[in-house]
């Protein structure tokens, strides 16, 4: 599913979605 997908589902809207997933993940710069 996308994240617009997500977002209805979750009922908020598909940025926060992303950002959630984005914080939850640990990024690492090269």
């Amino acid at each position: 599913p996308s994240a617009h997908d997500l977002a209805e589902a979750s009922g908020t809207i598909s940025y926060e979605v992303l950002c959630a997933i984005s914080s939850r993940v640990p990024r690492r710069y090269l």
